[in-house]
């Protein structure tokens, strides 16, 4: 029962090492874990959870620009992915290359271009001249931690578009982002006020740049900023109409044809309301953590037999440690499980608002970066 839990603190404690030890220590974990298995499986499952942990921040940190290239001009193509944040004086956009004009391993850039700047949009593949630098920011205590929350993105670096007669758009090509992209668009023709428009892209897309500082501030004051934002509790009301959806039709096919099963119907529902909900927010890391839940809570709907509450809730945990090991950083994640642990009820027969919980606030406000735009 422990497996599951010492599996998922390995990975999470990686986060808090000041340093990765040598490749080669990491690797005398694998046998020492599998050998220590035969005497005493639980730490075992520990070592190897530190073994993933360290090998994914090796993979991480492998792809971030070395310093000896800091402040050096690079010719990169890359298609823009995300919705571009404009503020007046620049516009904000995430660069996923194809190519760099080195052999460097980076693979996504966070970038500003300023001054008349082309009217970027999401699928568009551009060759820049671009200045990068590592992903930085402060670290204040108790402040929102920039640097971790753009490793957790994968950024390769950050910098800004140098003014070059190398910019150029080469191709569009369809994204789901670009359909994200005219959604906005059609939200920003909409006749309300600069506010609504700005919750209703944050509701609908995830967008929460058009969020402005005095809204955001009103807010903050009122402790609601997570509701407003697509997060894990948005995710688990959407599966919740779909299980609720899927079980309506599933019963009324029975009455007018031949049975059907609600259970497994309602299921199969909720995940695809979930699914496309998630993919119109930009499967963004907290709306994939809300989608492990909302799994692990079919797992326990679905199951033909006793699913204990505990095993549900460490299977969920290993599923969000593995795709986002630095999820202990942020206060989504206690949220998350504590709204999983509440949710998932220890009797096979579970109710609709037993399963509208399994995802609830796995995107807390730790999250995202405190300024609206900034993520």
């Amino acid at each position: 029962m422990l497996s599951p839990y010492l599996f998922a603190t390995g990975i999470f404690s990686v986060a808090f090492w000041s340093q990765l030890p040598p490749l080669w220590v990491i690797l005398l974990f694998v046998p020492a874990g599998f050998l220590l298995r035969r005497f005493w499986a639980p730490p075992s499952f520990l070592l190897l959870g530190m073994v993933y942990g360290c090998l994914w921040g090796y993979d991480t940190l492998g792809h971030q620009l070395p310093d000896e290239f800091i402040a050096t001009d690079f010719t990169v193509i890359g298609e823009v992915y995300g919705i571009p944040v404009r503020d007046g004086r620049r516009v904000q956009f995430n660069l996923r290359l194809d190519e760099a004009s080195t052999n460097l391993k980076l693979q996504k850039l966070r970038l500003s271009w300023y001054g008349d700047q082309a009217s970027l949009q999401p699928g568009q593949v551009w060759q820049l001249q671009v200045r990068l630098r590592r992903p930085r920011g402060y670290v204040n205590p108790g402040g929102f931690d920039y640097q971790a929350w753009l490793i957790q993105q994968g950024f390769s670096a950050t910098g800004y578009v140098r003014t070059s007669p190398q910019n150029r758009l080469l191709e569009q090509r369809w994204s789901l982002d670009r359909l994200r992209y005219q959604l906005q668009q059609k939200i920003a023709e909409s006749h309300v006020n600069d506010d609504a428009q700005a919750l209703m892209s944050a509701l609908t897309i995830g967008d929460r740049s058009h969020i402005s500082k005095d809204l955001w501030y009103r807010l903050s004051l009122l402790g609601v900023i997570h509701l407003l934002v697509v997060s894990g509790l948005h995710i688990g009301f959407v599966a919740a109409m779909g299980y609720g959806t899927g079980s309506l039709l599933a019963k009324c096919f029975t009455l007018i044809c031949q049975p059907v099963n609600a259970r497994y119907t309602g299921a199969v529902f909720s995940l695809v309301f979930a699914l496309s909900y998630s993919a119109l927010a930009g499967f963004s890391l907290p709306t994939q953590r809300a989608l492990i839940m909302v799994m692990a809570a079919l797992v326990a709907l679905l199951a033909n037999r006793y699913v204990g509450r505990a095993m549900i809730f460490g299977l969920a945990l290993v599923g969000v440690a593995l795709i986002d090991p630095l999820a202990i950083m942020g206060a989504g994640l206690l949220a998350a499980t504590c709204g999983l642990v509440l949710a998932i009820g220890q009797q096979r027969g579970y109710s609709l608002g037993q399963f509208s919980g399994c995802a609830a606030l796995p995107a807390g406000c730790g999250d995202y970066p405190h300024q609206p735009g900034c993520g």
